[in-house]
């Protein structure tokens, strides 16, 4: 008997989410957005289902959404939630200054208008090396702590950072030319 589509898309839905992870002793998911452990793992496909529609995991879920659209500094006295009156370049720059580490880059999004928007969750490196992993990305010279870094994500950073620094760069040279 096949499976319905529906079936189909809950499973796909839940390893993008929380990432189906097998161990060697047998089928056991562990959900990576709990922190559950091989004791604690699920051992059926309905227990994981179950377990993605439980309130503790999506509580934890919607937190840690909730946490990937603040921008903050290192001692936390700025938090910022809607950053749509900030400058992408002075986004840019903040990411860049020496001891901002970023933990997730894969918050940019495109919002409406087609510009581009950098939600980054910055950490102290204290924190980012508590992180499972974190691996360190040079970026321009600079050390970067990016957490559950991929080439996708890589590639969607640096696209929006040269898309940046090129329009700076055409209004600069407008700006010359008058």
């Amino acid at each position: 008997m096949s499976e319905s589509h529906e079936a189909v898309f809950l499973k796909l839905h839940a390893h993008a989410e929380a990432g189906l992870t097998q161990v060697s002793n047998g089928m056991i998911y562990i959900c990576r957005i709990c922190r559950m452990t091989p004791d604690t793992g699920i051992r059926t496909e309905r227990e994981w289902m179950q377990h993605l529609l439980s309130d503790e995991h999506q509580n934890i879920h919607r937190n840690h959404q909730m946490l990937r659209k603040v921008l903050w500094d290192l001692d936390r006295t700025i938090t910022v939630t809607n950053i749509e009156g900030i400058s992408q370049l002075d986004i840019l720059d903040y990411i860049y200054k020496p001891n901002n580490y970023v933990v997730d880059f894969s918050y940019l999004s495109r919002k409406s208008g087609g510009t581009r928007a950098c939600y980054a969750l910055m950490s102290s490196a204290y924190e980012v090396n508590k992180l499972v992993s974190t691996r360190v990305h040079q970026i321009s010279g600079r050390k970067v702590y990016i957490y559950l870094l991929d080439a996708k994500t890589i590639f969607k950073f640096l696209k929006w950072r040269n898309n940046i620094l090129s329009r700076n760069r055409r209004l600069n040279d407008s700006n010359d030319s008058i």
